[in-house]
């Protein structure tokens, strides 16, 4: 089946229409669902973004700016004024390029894929703490077996849906699913290089930022 016909066809509420076809009248049920979940998952979108945004900010990782907090609600609403406008931004530009039917598709695949290299990287960090810093508690099946089984697990069906190595994105996702799979590709490419001129400009402050993930909060003022 033609994907992106499809999705034109329902104007992109696959699930309304699922449930209207197999539940009649309760489709307004799913309906309502598909709100409750979209506000959660937006709330908690917004709210950990602008928390690592704070973070780094106030570790130097970012522009100081970042790390500002409210005077009276004492929230880091710079941080979430970005992600929400920034957000917007994204939006409506995909909205523009590929219309309101497929938009929310190409988007969701480039999120999907950095988060599943997010949760592989996680998985690859635990083998490094607890060889190095975290020793005193190396376990070899818990610290190195698991955490390689979850990289293999990960990196199954990554590759089944988003990657050939004969013809990478233009293969396995058709356009337009496969501006989001270049789009998470080159964001990685970005994180990896300012991650290294960091490790060589500001160490003390990607450093910080390393420990602010891990839960330590840095009281002193940014770099």
């Amino acid at each position: 089946m033609n994907i992106v016909g499809y999705h034109t066809k329902t104007g992109g509420n696959d699930w309304v229409e699922l449930a209207k076809h197999f539940w009649h009248n309760g489709w307004v049920l799913v309906f309502f669902a598909l709100i409750n979940s979209n506000i959660g998952s937006a709330t908690a979108a917004v709210n950990n973004c602008s928390r690592v945004l704070y973070a780094m900010g106030r570790s130097g990782s970012l522009p100081a700016v970042m790390g500002r907090v409210h005077k009276r609600h004492h929230t880091p609403y710079v941080g979430v004024l970005f992600t929400v406008i920034a957000s917007c931004i994204v939006s409506v530009l995909a909205v523009h390029k590929f219309g309101d039917a497929v938009a929310f598709g190409v988007v969701g695949t480039l999120f999907t894929v950095l988060a599943i290299i997010v949760y592989m990287i996680s998985c690859a960090a635990c083998i490094g703490f607890f060889r190095g810093e975290g020793r005193e508690h190396h376990h070899l099946v818990l610290h190195v077996i698991v955490p390689v089984l979850g990289i293999l697990v990960f990196a199954a069906p990554l590759y089944a849906q988003y990657f050939s190595l004969d013809k990478l994105f233009s293969y396995v996702l058709t356009y337009p699913f496969n501006w989001g799979g270049i789009g998470a590709a080159v964001w990685v490419a970005i994180g990896v290089v300012l991650t290294g001129v960091m490790t060589y400009a500001k160490p003390e402050a990607l450093d910080r930022a390393t420990r602010g993930f891990g839960g330590e909060v840095y009281e002193g003022p940014p770099a």
